[in-house]
């Protein structure tokens, strides 16, 4: 019995493909190339001494001194052109005059960019042959000068060089629309849940939150709700439905439809939630280098906290935060429908308010590139009775590099409103300038006209710095009326209000600064707004100011923010008539101001990438008693799925602690967290992920995007997606990866790392370029592979050649002698007669009987013995008859 062979043990150095001892052998002969003298032919020899002795007698070396010798056949692999993504298409090889050539589809070169027209633009360098009507087999070159094709038979893709002056003037990233994947059928539901229990004592509560987005897919189509509640607390919210709508995009126009509760764009006019139809232009349609936002939300927490972004009331999102910074950067784009405002609720019960401006950024477009949009409908905010009906148009063009000129129009049953204005490129900044005209004649109020004029600025100075994100003044005459301030109006009538109810924006400046001092000097940030109202005394003030910088491993930070309100909407103000601000029915005029000072501090607590951070925050506030906190928290495990903090704070008087914790899984992502103090206790946890129905059932995955693909590799079980948010694939083969980017080609890849011996990825990476809101689904091809070792001999005991190739009854390639005439099969199917072959006669090959054990190690590879006849003694064998099989041991 021999001693057991065993087989790498990390599972990294796998022996995976059938063709690695060819790629072996192919090495070791490339190192004894013996080429002619120089400037001769690039024909090469092999040395035969490197053989064993008579070997090279009976092996084909001609077939190792063809570099780019491809057998002829059909392979189904990725095109790409200069080295970009093109195509996944069938790639074929036929034997033509003897030798094995590439066909090429005329009409798919075109689509990949290559431009025939192009090709007699250079008289010097005319193509040897006239651009063909039908398949072509043979040399890309000899159709376009300088051009050349090379394939890669082992990662399946086909790279074609053209020179530049031959291709069409694509755009980076651009990727040609019959490409654009829509999908399969399919149903998919992403939730986010949280649930919280707080005891003082004397009191418990419990509270929770579910938000809820759903998808429909097929034939193109997408319906969509999202939604979201609040359960137990205070003020406990039904169910409400943020948006409902179905959607299709309109390839031709680069466009996407949309029917249903949706909103109008607020770019240009005030956005607001409309029931009916949307039709517009996609930016993200365009290539990637010519596409022109939802804004990211940063602030401070100082215990486990619920972070609740409302917009006009609706709750969009919510988010348990470890104590310290937080940002939050997934929000769903709503459009630039209305500033954010955002609460931290703190474990203790604190809460605290801000708000996030949400402003368009100056209307530039490239020159030739167009921006529209057409809405209809009735107008479907939550708080209103009456709701109208409007229509609205805008359109954006480019003219020049210089300018951008753009306008639109609403028309509504007593409201008419039009805008007009330019975005200019200066050499001191982008400026946009717009003015607005308004009327309205709601019944039982007098006829109100009035104007708005609005300057946006926008500014990165490279030399200093300086980087100017928004800059937007805007100003508004008495009787000028928006067109949410137009459907507020109509409200007040409904409910026998006056009109001095409605609250009429008179200014609003909008600031966003960054400034970077010098490389070491750290960076400045300002942010703020202030607005106030023609019939509201008083005004409204944001401001956060910052400071951060970085000594060797030591982070540090010192932030300000002043918050001050002192305006009186008077008795019988409508809730909700000012995106996002929330006040009673009457109040005193009486200014609300409170100033915050924090300074943060972070260092590594070790050397190691995933060493824990120690943290530091003192917080200082007009309004309440300094706060210090002292905390640490980190990510754990080899793949960072597991996260934990633990933070012991004082503040106001009194200690509290919390710990935390989270797992980012494959089939989701759970949170779990502990508050103590010393008059409550606070417990929460969290849960997030989503599940996709399709036609070969119910896959769980990580919290899902608009688009996503469906992976499948059959028997590869438990390997990882790279870049998949944590996704493995399940025992069926499946997993969902989220959040891939619409028309644009997305990369996913499989880890094969996790799976078992038993099979073979024959690819594992995959490009496609999938349609928004579409579930494309992406076949990885795998091979069973039973992982057997043959010590094979000839009839009469002889060992086989080195490199000899062995094929299934099928012609497929399963396996090549190796040294020691041992036969690794790893593409062997089921059991049967292997053919080896090292030359082209009678004698140069045989046959032998493989009978694949019916129990395989899990983690190694099984010996066997085996004869391999000649052709024509297998000819004369019995039928049935069983040629000398010997199991030797499992090989770990």
């Amino acid at each position: 019995m021999n001693a057991p062979i065993r087989a790498p043990g990390n599972g990294a150095c796998r022996l995976r493909h059938a063709r690695l001892p060819m790629l072996v052998a192919t090495i070791l002969f490339a190192h004894s190339v013996s080429a002619t003298e120089p400037g001769a032919d690039d024909a090469v020899t092999f040395d035969a001494a490197f053989l064993p002795a008579g070997a090279s007698a009976r092996l084909d070396l001609e077939r190792f001194a063809k570099a780019d010798y491809v057998a002829p056949g059909t392979y189904r692999g990725d095109v790409r052109l200069n080295g970009q993504w093109q195509a996944r298409t069938d790639i074929v090889y036929r034997e033509v005059e003897g030798s094995s050539r590439l066909c090429l589809d005329p009409a798919s070169l075109q689509a990949y960019g290559i431009a025939p027209e192009r090709l007699q633009s250079d008289a010097q360098h005319l193509p040897a042959l006239p651009w063909p009507q039908e398949l072509f087999c043979g040399n890309l070159g000899d159709l376009v000068p300088g051009a050349a094709a090379a394939f890669d038979a082992g990662r399946q893709t086909l790279d074609l060089q053209v020179p530049q002056l031959y291709l069409r003037n694509d755009a980076r990233g651009y990727v040609d629309p019959s490409q654009w994947d829509a999908g399969v059928p399919a149903f998919a539901l992403s939730y986010n849940a949280n649930a919280y229990h707080y005891n003082n004592g004397s009191t418990a509560r419990y509270s929770g939150f579910l938000g809820l987005n759903a998808t429909g897919r097929v034939a193109g189509w997408q319906l969509v709700h999202q939604g979201a509640m609040t359960l137990g607390g205070n003020q406990p919210q039904r169910y409400r439905s943020t948006a409902a709508y179905l959607q299709h995009d309109i390839v031709r126009w680069k466009a996407q439809l949309m029917l249903g509760d949706t909103s109008t764009p607020g770019d240009l006019f005030e956005g607001v939630r409309l029931r009916g139809v949307r039709l517009g232009s996609d930016d993200r349609m365009l290539p990637q280098s010519q596409r022109g936002f939802a804004p990211v939300i940063r602030g401070v927490a100082e215990t486990n906290a619920r972070v609740i972004v409302r917009q006009r009331g609706s709750v969009l999102h919510e988010a348990s935060v470890a104590p310290g910074p937080f940002e939050l950067d997934d929000l769903y784009p709503t459009g630039y429908a209305g500033d954010l405002d955002v609460e931290v609720r703190e474990a203790d019960g604190r809460s605290r308010r801000f708000t996030v401006p949400y402003s368009a950024v100056p209307q530039l477009l490239r020159p030739g590139q167009s921006r529209w949009n057409l809405s209809a409908g009735r107008v479907d905010e939550s708080t209103l009775r009456a709701a109208p009906e409007l229509l609205q148009l805008q359109y954006q063009r480019g003219l020049s590099n210089t300018l951008s000129t753009y306008s639109g129009m609403v028309v509504g049953e007593d409201y008419r409103a039009g805008l007009a204005g330019a975005a200019i490129n200066t050499s001191f900044g982008a400026v946009a300038a717009d003015v607005s005209l308004a009327r309205t004649a709601v019944q039982g109020l007098p006829p109100m006209s009035g104007s708005s004029f609005r300057l946006a600025y926008n500014r990165n100075v490279v030399r200093t710095g300086t980087s100017f994100a928004v800059a937007a003044y805007r100003y508004a005459t008495r009787d000028y009326v928006s067109l949410r301030d137009w459907a507020s109006l109509r409200d007040a009538r409904a409910r026998d209000l006056d009109i001095d109810t409605v609250a009429r924006q008179r200014n609003r400046m909008d600031l966003s600064m960054n400034q970077q001092l010098g490389e070491r000097g750290g960076q400045l940030f300002v942010i703020g707004t202030r607005r106030d109202f023609w019939n509201a005394p008083g005004r409204q003030l944001d401001l956060s100011i910052g400071y951060s910088n970085q000594w060797k491993a030591l982070s540090y930070s010192v932030n300000f923010q002043r918050t001050r309100d002192s305006i009186d909407f008077g008795r019988g103000y409508l809730q909700d008539s000012i995106p996002g601000v929330e006040m009673p029915a009457a109040r005193a005029q009486q200014a609300r101001v409170d100033n915050r000072l924090m300074l943060m501090v972070s260092l590594p607590l070790g050397r190691s990438p995933r060493a824990p951070l120690g943290n530091l925050m003192h917080t200082r506030s007009r309004n309440g008693e300094p706060a210090t906190q002292l905390s640490t928290n980190g990510i754990s495990s080899r793949d960072d799925r597991f996260s934990y903090g633990a933070t012991l704070s004082r503040i106001a008087g009194s200690n509290s602690a919390d710990l935390n914790t989270g797992y980012r899984g494959a089939r989701g992502q759970w949170t779990a967290s502990i508050s103590n103090g010393s008059d409550y206790t606070q417990l929460g946890m969290g849960a997030a992920g989503g599940m996709v129905l399709h036609g070969d059932g119910l896959t769980l995955s990580p919290p899902l995007g608009e688009t996503a693909a469906l992976v499948h590799a059959a028997g590869a079980a438990g390997a990882r997606i790279e870049n998949g948010g944590g996704a493995r694939l399940d025992k069926r083969g499946y997993a969902v990866v989220p959040f891939l980017t619409p028309y644009q080609l997305n990369t996913v890849s499989i880890d094969p790392k996790g799976t078992g011996f038993d099979v073979e990825l024959q690819e594992t990476a995959r490009s496609v370029a999938p349609r928004a809101g579409s579930l494309v689904r992406l076949a990885f091809s795998t091979r069973a592979s039973h992982g057997l070792m043959v010590d094979a001999r000839t009839d009469d005991g002889q060992p086989l050649p080195f490199g000899a190739e062995a094929t299934d009854t099928q012609g497929t390639n399963v396996g090549v002698v190796g040294q020691g005439s041992r036969l690794l099969l790893t593409g062997l199917q089921t059991s049967g007669p292997v053919q080896v072959q090292w030359g082209p006669g009678s004698d140069e090959q045989c046959v032998m009987q493989v009978q694949v054990p019916t129990s395989r190690s899990s983690d190694g590879y099984t010996v066997v013995e085996a004869r391999c006849q000649s052709a024509a003694a297998a000819q004369q064998s019995e039928p049935g008859a069983r040629p000398h099989v010997a199991t030797l041991e499992k090989a770990p």
